[in-house]
């Protein structure tokens, strides 16, 4: 079965529109993607795979980095649709202090930048406050708080303090798993944590129904059909798989048809793996625009190298098997 450890990456959230955005000259697509972005509904897809798209630069359709315009589309991202979006700017600035002591909230960008803090000033003054703010959010069941200060110590080798995180993290988990239901870190603490550490599963089969019952009902959690995703790549069957990546794709959302395209280009059915890196880029992600536009165009030696290896990027970047 094929199992999966994505950190924090994931929690996407996919609006269910699309344009027929294919077949349109290039110079369309990028403008027409570029007011998903923007427009009031808005579209996370759209603002991140532009960011992604002129943070490296792209010469198969002579777009160069643009560091400015990455930094645009991702703050957009940040401060219109991540709900752990905090200070973009301070983020990036590498301000940790000031989002740390940030009391007034409790979420994912904090907690990294607290254990950045300590780690950085963990012989300094700053340290021992910095270690309590984390250990307090922990207490109070943050399961973010508790899984990075564990993975610190964890990466460190200090036996006792990993003791003493695991039990805190495990009581987290137990909280967001069995009394709110939330299906990825049940399946964070399976395999992110247990599994590694050589210990048994605890939510075993539980994270996995909820990914199918949130899926198969439309109901909003992680990143909406997000769930459909996360339900494929742990489904015994293949056949299984390709419907639940079907399901999410015609949801709205990219991972799953770029994930399918994937399959799909395996059997080495081109026309079926083309037509869904086209639902993907329909939806506003502007690489499967890119693969979808190429894939029948003559290209030169040189072009046809550099195609093969962003195409193999993205899949790989989406679609990533674990044993």
């Amino acid at each position: 079965m094929k199992k999966l450890f994505i950190a924090f990456l994931l929690l996407f959230s996919f609006p269910i529109f699309a344009e027929n955005l294919r077949d349109l000259p290039f110079e369309k697509i990028l403008t027409t993607i570029d007011k998903q972005c923007r427009n009031e509904n808005g579209n996370k897809t759209a603002c991140e795979t532009l960011s992604a798209l002129y943070s490296s630069g792209n010469e198969i359709v002579n777009i160069s980095p643009n560091k400015e315009k990455a930094e645009e589309y991702n703050f957009i991202a940040c401060q219109k649709f991540d709900q752990n979006c905090l200070s973009y700017q301070d983020y990036v600035a590498q301000n940790y202090l000031k989002i740390c002591s940030d009391n007034a909230n409790k979420k994912l960008n904090q907690m990294v930048s607290c254990v950045k803090l300590f780690r950085e000033e963990k012989n300094k003054k700053q340290s021992s406050e910095i270690t309590n703010y984390i250990e307090k959010q922990c207490q109070e069941k943050q399961f973010w708080a508790c899984f990075s200060i564990f993975r610190y110590y964890e990466v460190k080798e200090d036996k006792q303090n990993v003791a003493r995180y695991y039990s805190l993290l495990e009581q987290s988990a137990i909280q967001k798993c069995e009394k709110e239901n939330y299906p990825f870190i049940c399946e964070m603490f399976d395999h992110g944590v247990n599994k590694r550490m050589g210990k048994p599963k605890k939510f075993d089969g539980k994270w996995q129904k909820l990914y199918r019952i949130i899926c198969d009902n439309k109901l909003p959690d992680i990143g909406e059909y997000n769930a459909c995703w996360l339900y494929a790549r742990n489904t015994k069957t293949e056949k299984e798989e390709m419907e639940y990546y079907d399901k999410g794709c015609h949801l709205g959302d990219t991972q799953s048809c770029i994930s399918l395209s994937a399959l799909y280009f395996s059997k080495k059915d081109i026309k079926s793996g083309r037509d869904y890196f086209g639902k993907a880029c329909d939806f506003g992600n502007i690489h499967g625009c890119i693969i979808y536009q190429n894939l029948d165009k003559k290209l030169d030696t040189q072009q046809q190298e550099q195609f093969k290896q962003y195409m193999k990027e993205i899949i790989s970047f989406y679609f990533v098997n674990y044993d």
